[in-house]
């Protein structure tokens, strides 16, 4: 394909306004989607690559050259100080760019103390109307409200879904990660003001972060059906599926620990000390 443009484009560039184009059928080709991230991936390792071959040692005083990649020693010494995974820098899900996220983290850590809630996410596009509205019409040409699109079949909703994978990316606000079935899968840790401080053997901060977590998280299923917050139960009630269980030496074991001893309240349990053992 040959675009006349008095700007040149990028492959980034190009790709994208191909993928964004009114005609859908290069955004409905999963072959062409996944041909355009291995260009783009393969062009920036191999910029990353040249970067890398250009610099000098830490002394300043050798340049890498054919005749030292062919040195073992040296190798292993690039291995060693994870300079040979420099190339990979900038490259999603590579060794490097998990290093650089995990390097984040803990800086942050350092400056906002221990997050405060652990969340996971994943995305529900069959229940998300207002994408099914958009992707009606964009590959059926039909104009239709949230009401019709409630009353489209689960079936007919995935198949819009998979048709078109490049508005449903457009449609999140960022892209984490991907599980299996070809949705966003989330990992989240945030960090909240005002949020009490967990002291140990403290019986009445005990009590404030007990209420604090309450105010925030609940296990009932009490809601009045008008509530909002009633149509999100159904979707966060946990049931054992093949991908939480784990096999260990006794048979099939639930990999997050389900199901929970029972308590009437919330309570902090802390780790039982060898002279709570003797006791």
């Amino acid at each position: 394909m040959h675009i006349v443009t008095k700007k040149e484009l990028s492959k980034s560039e190009l790709y994208k306004s191909i993928l964004r184009r009114r005609d859908r059928r290069a955004a409905e080709s999963t072959e062409f989607i996944l041909f355009a991230a291995k260009v783009l991936e393969i062009n920036r390792i191999t910029s990353n690559h040249s970067v890398c071959l250009r610099k000098r040692k830490r002394d300043g005083e050798q340049v890498v050259t054919a005749q030292l990649t062919c040195n073992k020693d040296y190798v292993d010494g690039m291995l060693q100080d994870d300079n040979a995974f420099r190339v990979l820098q900038g490259v999603r899900n590579s060794s490097h760019h998990w290093h650089q996220e995990g390097l984040r983290v803990r800086a942050m850590v350092r400056q906002f103390g221990l997050p405060h809630i652990f969340l996971t996410i994943s995305a529900a596009e069959i229940k998300w109307l207002e994408l099914i509205v958009i992707l009606k019409k964009v590959l059926d040409c039909e104009t239709i409200n949230e009401e019709q699109a409630r009353e489209i079949s689960d079936q007919h909703k995935a198949t819009l879904i998979q048709r078109d994978p490049i508005t449903c990316v457009r449609y999140f606000d960022n892209r984490v990660e991907f599980q299996h079935r070809e949705s966003q899968h989330v990992h989240m840790i945030i960090w909240l003001s005002d949020a009490p401080i967990y002291i140990p053997q403290d019986e009445d901060n005990n009590e404030t972060v007990c209420k604090f977590i309450d105010e925030i998280i609940t296990c009932s299923t009490d809601y009045d059906v008008e509530d909002p917050i009633y149509q999100l139960l159904p979707l966060n009630t946990h049931r054992h599926t093949h991908t939480c269980r784990k096999k260990c030496n006794r048979g099939v074991k639930c990999r997050f620990g389900i199901p929970f001893f029972p308590m009437d309240k919330t309570r902090i349990l802390s780790p039982i000390t060898p002279s709570d053992g003797e006791s």
